[in-house]
């Protein structure tokens, strides 16, 4: 597994958080540029990398206290795609990508902060599908996850 933490794009991913942020990416002078605005609105997604393209997953959005919906941003052309929704909604999230898949941890399926869930589901960007693997131990929202060493924590 191959990590770059320190991608300028990455550091710029911090603003979405808000409904239809633009993307925005540090250049190696210190200065922020907008890459692209999201297309739909939503808040508190899951955020996660695989092979230079971001996952923009689950959140709330207008009239929804969660989501299940999944977006792929391309910064090498700008572009969106709308892809597989995760098999339940989730708002405040964790996302780490490991072995070229991304991992949706625990989250609130209720607004605001309520209904912790224990759920972790695996998504596939090359076949655009997911499944359900070993949950947690409890429910978790606002939950971190960190991949290191091939292991998810």
């Amino acid at each position: 597994m191959h990590v770059n933490c320190c991608r300028p794009l990455v550091g710029g991913l911090l603003v979405l958080g808000l409904l239809t942020a633009p993307i925005t990416a540090l250049a190696q002078n210190g200065a922020w540029s907008i890459e692209g605005i999201m297309p739909f609105e939503r808040s508190d997604p899951a955020l996660a990398e695989v092979d230079g393209k971001i996952y923009v997953l689950t959140g709330n959005s207008p009239g929804n206290a969660s989501n299940g919906l999944n977006q792929e941003y391309d910064p090498v052309t700008g572009s969106w795609r709308d892809l597989a929704i995760m098999p339940s909604v989730a708002s405040h999230a964790g996302a780490v990508s490991v072995g070229g898949k991304v991992y949706i941890v625990g989250g609130f399926t209720s607004n605001v902060h309520v209904n912790a869930v224990n759920r972790v589901f695996e998504y596939d960007p090359v076949a655009d599908s997911w499944r359900a693997v070993m949950p947690l131990s409890g429910p978790r929202g606002s939950v971190g996850a960190v991949a290191l060493n091939g292991k998810i924590h």
